[in-house]
């Protein structure tokens, strides 16, 4: 079935898994939903309050035990929505400095749960919140970049690994010491696109395609490959960047394309490579990779990679264990689409949707100074702060 243009899209910046069940936030609505991997069954919980808009107010969230945490990308508040007693209750985290975080998914780790907040240009810098989940104490670590954004994040064995947007360097954040180091990558010319912990390595690519395999023990980098740099990979120019994402599953490290097919595959062990074309799915359109957009939002324990795909609504399981194989699940039907698309509606006043434009021109503002050059590069300032307003 076509999407109506009308149509209420569920935009989540992340699915929390949990065995077959999958929670997420509506970024639109700032509503909870559990979806049911097994059934299909999609089910709403509730809706997280709002100060200034509900648009990205609150659009990730973990599940520590029978409480829902909501982190914020507006506002000075992480909300805990009690699943017993059906009632909130709210951590205050202190004055935010920009009208919005950039924050990516939270991680979580026993009671402690941590919050990478990418930072702003020339507002403040990438910062991680701590919040403990049993006694909602909470704290900062203070500036741990500098120079650029905090564009990907990867938590393993006590340790937070991540990726500036300007520079090749993964700079190392250790929890239990609240210190935070860096290593040069000098291999990656590019800049880092992606980051995917792959075991002992973290597999890293750059926007020419580049792919560089770097030790987590050694900190150092072990094997490198470099890929053509391929127009069917949909870029235009090397600034653009391949690979949307890329995620670790059964010995494969899979590559989602940025615009275009294929999605690429990497054996960790042999180095051999293999691929799929969307175009090969019946479910998703060379269309939906090259205008629509697709996002990869879990993996589940037995090797399956959910993507959330524009075209219906729908997520789209691969099968990383039989041969590559997709199914598809559909989140909403088209009656239930169009009543969450009135109820959304009804939900932005003139003074919120006023307030989203002006975030939306600190995004512009944020993406000029990153790409540096304002007329040579405007389409591409134009897009990436369309991606970063709707993602």
């Amino acid at each position: 079935m076509e999407m109506d243009m009308d149509e209420h899209r569920l935009w989540s910046m992340g699915y929390f898994l949990e065995q077959e069940k999958a929670w997420f936030i509506d970024f639109h609505t700032n509503d909870l939903y559990v979806w049911n991997l097994e059934s299909g069954r999609l089910s709403w919980i509730v809706r997280f309050p709002f100060e200034e808009s509900s648009f990205k107010s609150h659009p990730t969230c973990v599940k520590w035990k029978n409480d829902i945490f909501a982190f914020p990308d507006i506002g000075e508040d992480v909300w805990v929505y009690h699943m017993e007693s059906k009632e909130f209750s709210k951590i205050s985290i202190g004055k935010r400095r920009a009208k919005r975080y950039e924050s990516r998914s939270p991680m979580i780790q026993g009671d402690d749960i941590w919050f990478p907040v990418c930072g702003r240009f020339g507002v403040f810098e990438p910062q991680i919140l701590h919040v403990n989940a049993r006694t909602h104490q909470y704290g900062w670590s203070g500036s741990i970049m500098e120079g650029g954004l905090c564009i990907e994040t990867v938590y393993k064995e006590g340790y937070i690994y991540m990726a500036s947007s300007q520079d090749h360097i993964i700079y190392v954040f250790d929890t239990g010491r609240n210190q935070c180091g860096f290593y040069n990558i000098d291999e990656l010319d590019g800049g880092i696109e992606t980051v995917c912990d792959a075991g002992r390595e973290l597999w890293l690519s750059d926007r020419t395609g580049k792919i560089v395999c770097w030790d987590t023990v050694l900190r150092h980098t072990t094997r490198t490959d470099i890929l053509p740099f391929s127009s069917a990979l949909g870029c235009k120019q090397k600034i653009d960047g391949p690979f949307l994402q890329s995620r670790y599953v059964n010995g494969w490290v899979c590559y989602i394309p940025a615009y275009a097919n294929p999605l690429r595959l990497q054996d960790v062990i042999m180095f051999e490579e293999s691929s799929l074309s969307f175009k090969a799915m019946p479910f998703i359109s060379s269309k939906d990779v090259d205008g629509n957009y697709i996002l990869t939002q879990f993996v589940t324990n037995d090797g399956k990679i959910g993507i959330w795909t524009e075209k219906g609504n729908s997520i789209l399981l691969l099968d990383t264990k039989q041969g590559h194989s997709a199914e598809k699940k559909q989140l909403l039907s088209k009656k239930d689409s169009n009543l969450l698309r009135i109820r959304s509606r009804s939900l932005r006043s003139e003074e919120t949707v006023e307030w989203d434009i002006s975030c939306f021109l600190d995004m512009i503002k944020d993406k000029r100074l990153q790409f540096g050059k304002k007329d040579a590069l405007e389409d591409r300032v134009g897009t990436e702060a369309y991606k970063t307003a709707c993602l």
